[in-house]
């Protein structure tokens, strides 16, 4: 979005958010080809806790149903979502294993979202605003009453 604003070239990392937006989290049929118990945020919990709190899963959980709506992977979702975005000239994806590397490139070969998903995006996106940036302190995210009263507010 700032990118938009200034008139500034995009290049975003992290657009899957540690693996959270692949769905691996959330479902074990998008694990791929390890264990949902390897997988770095269960292996190693306090990896990208930004990532790994409460209400970015929740956000995440959003958009897994969204995507499965769409009758596409989260993943696909998230990078043909970043990609398209005019501002950017290219999207960076982190990836541990082949077959992560082989599912983010054929994403990008994949044609742009229709119209009616991004505006269920915008829609989930207003509801969860940048949830990884509320990420202040272990003790805060994980607290159930903050992120309760944020969600309904």
């Amino acid at each position: 979005e700032a990118c938009r604003e200034f008139g500034l070239v995009g290049m975003p990392y992290g657009v899957l958010a540690g693996g959270v937006l692949t769905g691996k989290y959330h479902d074990s049929k998008f694990a791929g080809d390890r264990s949902l118990a390897a997988a770095r945020m269960n292996s190693q919990p306090q990896f990208q806790p930004r990532y790994n709190n409460a209400y970015a899963m929740q956000a995440a959980g959003e958009y897994l149903k969204l995507a499965s709506k769409y009758n596409m992977t989260p993943l696909d979702m998230a990078l043909i979502f970043a990609r398209d975005r005019r501002y950017n000239a290219a999207v960076i994806i982190g990836t541990t294993t082949v077959k992560q590397v082989e599912d983010c490139v054929a994403a990008f070969t994949k044609p742009p979202l229709p119209d009616d998903l991004l505006v269920e995006i915008d829609k989930i996106h207003e509801k969860f605003r940048n949830p990884q940036a509320a990420y202040a302190s272990k003790d805060l995210v994980n607290s159930p009453d903050f992120w309760d009263a944020t969600c309904s507010s």
